[in-house]
């Protein structure tokens, strides 16, 4: 079923155009599959500026949940647009399309689309649009988490073909629109996202381009050799020469 998801994802987000959250133009695009530890997986494509900048925030604290991020500095390439898909754990073959970005300074806190709703249960920061492939904070850690900062980014996830599906609306109760909030969490120092409970996000690599080329390129032709072996042997005075043979 990872597959399969993978593969559409690649087949839509190859047609499709990064939706930006800004004006500026960009130059860099990065990838960011990941799957939450509720079963929920998503599959992003950020659009960012062509220079690294490094910004500094003061610590933010979540008053009803009695949770504080920490004032952190990251260095990172702005993010201006976004694209991509979220996949529901029980509705895997139907990709919901991440609709915007959200700007700097969003935050998304307490669990606000539960009923009722509930509180975090990790700490973040309102958003910085900073991405780093290489990891932001200084220095960085070898672990998971690091490529967004405390504060990271959110994006507005469209869930309106669930609602009006057949097969899954039944299943999902919620909005047409969710914000989703993607960061590090201080305290695990590995990524997480809101709304929900705030729950783990690990993320996935994306399948190797390469290895995959390389794959089509020696399984194609012994395809197509066996195909020709087959059509050789259908052939009426083949398949009598091999029974004389064998007799």
């Amino acid at each position: 079923m990872k597959n399969l998801k993978q593969f559409i994802f690649t087949a839509l987000i190859g047609a499709g155009t990064l939706l930006s959250g800004t004006s500026a133009s960009a130059t860099k695009i990065f990838s960011f599959n990941a799957e939450r530890a509720d079963g929920d997986t998503f599959q992003i494509k950020l659009q960012t500026e062509d220079a690294l900048t490094t910004e500094s925030y003061g610590a933010h604290t979540n008053v009803a949940a009695g949770l504080t991020s920490p004032a952190y500095t990251f260095t990172g390439y702005k993010i201006t647009g976004i694209s991509g898909f979220w996949f529901e754990e029980f509705a895997l073959d139907m990709p919901l399309p991440i609709k915007s970005l959200l700007p700097v300074g969003s935050i998304v806190e307490n669990s606000i689309y539960n009923t009722p709703p509930g509180l975090d249960t990790s700490a973040h920061s309102p958003t910085d649009n900073l991405f780093n492939p290489n990891k932001g904070f200084s220095p960085p850690w070898a672990g998971e988490g690091g490529k967004f900062s405390y504060g990271g980014v959110a994006f507005v996830v469209d869930f309106s073909s669930l609602v009006n599906s057949p097969q899954y609306g039944s299943l999902y109760s919620g909005p047409l629109e969710k914000d989703y909030q993607l960061y590090t969490d201080p305290g695990t120092l590995r990524y997480a996202g809101c709304p929900g409970s705030c729950v783990g996000v690990t993320e996935v690599p994306e399948p190797d381009t390469l290895l995959l080329s390389l794959g089509a390129t020696l399984v194609l032709p012994w395809m197509r050799s066996a195909r020709r072996r087959d059509q050789t042997r259908n052939e009426p005075g083949i398949q009598q020469s091999e029974t004389q043979t064998r007799g």
